[in-house]
């Protein structure tokens, strides 16, 4: 009996961890989405991508300043920049080393006239050089060992889609 509850509270930490990351209610796929209001200071369409810009290198990437912006130099014709000219695939790193994890999604941004609307979605995890994996299955099946690297992405995203701070 003991090993039976046991069991049924492994289970439910593992789904609770995978239940965490919010979902598109028509797809059940982990989505964060919001909008964020314009600042009453930010008046011009420039202030505007400026401040999205800022807000795209501080909370949804670890990639460097130099990397975002020949990722945009390079994807200027093919349709891959969202708002502000920046690059719809971004990049968080949590770790560092054999243990680094890379979080590399895509990030819709788009300018309406109530502030900038956010979606991020398509997740993908890899470790080191390893191929990336889809982050879905993964979340159900992670270690121990991975949960505080998910948890650590996890909460970076939810409070990027909260404010621009």
């Amino acid at each position: 009996m003991k090993i039976l509850l046991a069991l049924c509270l492994c289970l439910h930490s593992l789904t609770a961890n995978a239940q965490d990351w919010p979902r598109n209610p028509k797809t059940n796929k982990v989505e964060f989405s919001g909008v964020l209001p314009w600042p009453a200071a930010v008046k011009t369409e420039a202030q505007r991508q400026a401040l999205v810009r800022r807000w795209y290198l501080a909370k949804l990437t670890t990639a460097s300043v130099a990397s975002v912006d020949a990722d945009a130099a390079t994807n200027k014709t093919n349709g891959l920049l969202t708002y502000a000219g920046l690059p719809k695939v971004a990049v968080l790193r949590v770790g560092t080393g054999d243990s680094a994890r890379f979080l590399v999604y895509h990030a819709a941004i788009t300018s309406i006239k109530a502030g900038a609307r956010i979606r991020l979605d398509s997740f993908e995890l890899s470790q080191g050089d390893y191929e990336a994996t889809p982050l879905e299955p993964f979340l159900s099946s992670a270690a121990k060992s991975e949960q505080a690297a998910l948890a650590t992405l996890r909460k970076r995203l939810v409070t990027a889609v909260k404010g621009w701070n």
